[in-house]
C-alpha cells in the first residue's frame, strides 16, 4: 500500500535523533579512539557513503578492548549470525564471535548494516582482523567457518579468510527438512536416516553413507532425494555431520542465545539509531565485558582445553575398575578407536559366577527335601488364591522397621585416607598432563586403601 511505501522511503532516508550525516560520521570520528576504560564500547572502524544527502551504504563495527582481547593469533574458527527489529531504520545487527574448547561462545564484536549482502560481511571480518592487528598485533588466520546457509557469510568470509571448513549448522537442516517435508508419509524414516548420516565421524565416511541414502531415496521418493542432494550435499553448505570440525561443535545455538540476549537486554525495542548506539554500549558489550573481568568469582573465560569434572573422574575410576581396554586400529588411511574388556575383568566376572553357582547349588539341595515336603501338602490342601483387583493392601510399619534395621550400613570413613586424598590432590596440577598424572595416581591410592 502507499503508506506502507512511504514508511519504508522514510526509514531509509532519515536517521532519527541523528538530525544529518555530519552528525553520524561526527559520532563515528568520536567514538574511534580506544578508551581508557576497558569496557566501554567505541567504533574502530566505519564506512557511510552517501548520494545527494540519501545514505546509499551504512556500516558501523562496534566492540571493546576486553571483548578484542579474547581473540588470539591461533584462533581457528568463527561463528556469525544476524538479528533484525533491533533498530527502527530496518538495519541489520550482525554478531561474530567463536568458541572455546568447551564449545561455549565468546562475542567478539558486533556491526550495523543496512543489508546483510557480500560486502556487509566482508566489512565485519575485515574490521575485526585489522582491529586486533593494530591494538594488539596480532595476525590471525582462522580458517573455519560456523554459520547458516547463508551464502553472503560464506562470500564474505573467503574474501577475507582462507576458507578450508565450513560447517552448516545442523539446527537449521532439521528445521528446514521439517518445514518443507513434515506431511510426507515417509518423514519418520526420513527424519531417522538423516539423523543416522549426521553421525558421520569421517569425510570418507559420509561420502558413501551419502550415496547409499540417496540411492535408496530414488527408489522411494524423487522429489526429496533430489532436493536433499542437491542442497545438503552436492553444495556448500554439506558441512553438518560431526566429522567435519570434531573440535568445533556442529550447531550455531550458542551464537543465537546471545541474539536473544541482545533483545532481551535492549527490551525488545525497535528503537532509532542514534537510541540503539547509546543502549548497545549501556546494556549489551559493557555487559558482556564484565561477564570476563578478572575480578568476578564468576568469570567466563575462554577455555584452550576441555574441563575435566568430577563426573570425568568418576567414570575414569569406573573405566579402570571394569578393566576396559581401549584398541587402536588403523582403516582407509584413518584411525579408529574400540573398547575391549581385558582379561582381568572377564577372569573376575567367571570367578564370581563360578562362586554364585557353587553356593547356588549347595543352597538348592538343602532346600529341595523342605521344598519337596511343603509343596505335596500344598497342592493337597488348598490352591493358591487369585490376586484380587484394585489397591494393594497397606503394608505393616514394624515390618518396614525391621526391614530398614537389617540393611547394612557404610563404615566409618578414615580421616587419614582422606587427609592423604587431600594432600594428593593439592599436589597435582590440573593441566592437561597433571590430570592424566591425577588420574593414575586416584587408581594406585583406591587400589591400596581397599585391598
Amino acid at each position: 500500500s502507499q503508506i506502507q511505501t512511504f514508511l519504508k522511503v522514510l526509514k531509509s532516508e532519515t536517521v532519527q535523533n541523528i538530525t544529518s550525516l555530519d552528525e553520524l560520521f561526527a559520532w563515528c570520528r568520536d567514538n574511534e579512539r580506544t578508551p581508557d576504560d576497558p569496557n566501554v564500547m567505541f567504533c574502530p572502524m566505519h564506512q557511510i557513503d552517501r548520494d545527494r544527502g540519501i545514505i546509499t551504504a551504512l556500516r558501523i563495527f562496534l566492540t571493546t578492548m576486553k571483548l578484542l582481547s579474547l581473540v588470539e593469533e591461533d584462533v581457528e574458527m568463527l561463528a556469525t549470525d544476524s538479528t533484525y527489529k533491533l533498530v527502527w531504520n530496518g538495519y541489520k545487527v550482525l554478531l561474530v564471535g567463536s568458541c572455546d574448547r568447551e564449545k561455549k561462545f565468546h562475542p567478539f564484536g558486533i556491526a550495523v548494516t543496512m543489508c546483510e549482502k557480500n560486502q556487509d560481511f566482508e566489512f565485519l571480518f575485515y574490521a575485526l582482523k585489522e582491529t586486533v592487528k593494530k591494538l594488539f598485533e596480532r595476525h590471525i588466520q582462522p580458517t573455519v567457518l560456523l554459520a547458516d546457509g547463508a551464502e553472503a557469510i560464506h562470500n564474505g568470509f573467503a574474501k577475507v579468510f582462507t576458507l578450508e571448513k565450513r560447517i552448516m549448522c545442523w539446527a537449521h537442516v532439521k528445521r528446514n527438512v521439517h518445514t518443507r517435508f513434515c506431511r510426507n508419509k515417509h518423514y519418520y524414516h526420513i527424519k531417522n536416516d538423516i539423523d543416522s548420516l549426521q553421525l558421520s565421524i569421517t569425510e570418507s565416511m559420509f561420502e558413501s553413507a551419502s550415496k547409499l541414502f540417496i540411492k535408496k531415496w530414488t527408489e522411494l521418493d524423487k522429489d526429496f532425494s533430489s532436493y536433499f542432494e542437491t542442497t545438503w550435499i552436492n553444495s556448500s553448505v554439506n558441512g553438518w555431520f560431526d566429522g567435519r570440525s570434531q573440535s568445533h561443535p556442529i550447531t550455531n545455538n550458542a551464537l543465537e542465545s546471545h541474539n536473544k540476549i541482545i533483545k532481551d537486554l535492549v527490551e525488545r525495542k525497535s528503537m532509532p539509531l542514534a537510541d540503539f548506539l547509546k543502549n548497545i554500549n549501556d546494556a549489551v558489550l559493557q555487559f558482556w565485558s564484565f561477564q570476563r573481568n578478572d575480578i568476578r568469582p564468576d568469570q567466563k573465560v575462554f577455555s584452550k582445553e576441555p574441563n575435566v569434572s568430577l563426573d570425568d573422574f568418576k567414570r575414569g575410576f569406573a573405566w579402570e575398575i571394569l578393566g576396559l581396554k581401549v584398541l587402536k586400529q588403523k582403516f582407509g588411511g584413518k584411525t579408529f578407536f574400540f573398547v575391549q574388556r581385558t582379561p582381568k575383568a572377564t577372569q573376575a566376572s567367571t570367578s564370581t559366577q563360578a562362586t554364585t553357582s557353587t553356593q547356588a547349588s549347595t543352597s538348592t539341595q538343602a532346600t529341595t527335601s523342605t521344598q519337596a515336603s511343603t509343596s505335596t501338602q500344598a497342592t493337597t490342601s488348598t490352591q493358591p488364591e487369585k490376586r484380587k483387583r484394585g489397591r494393594p493392601p497397606k503394608k505393616n510399619v514394624k515390618e518396614v522397621e525391621n526391614k530398614l534395621h537389617e540393611v547394612d550400613t557404610f563404615k566409618p570413613i578414615d580421616k587419614e585416607r582422606c587427609k592423604n586424598y587431600i594432600q594428593m590432590l593439592n599436589q597435582c596440577e590440573l593441566t592437561l598432563i597433571g590430570r592424566v598424572h591425577f588420574i593414575k595416581e586416584l587408581f594406585s591410592f583406591f587400589e591400596q586403601q581397599f585391598k
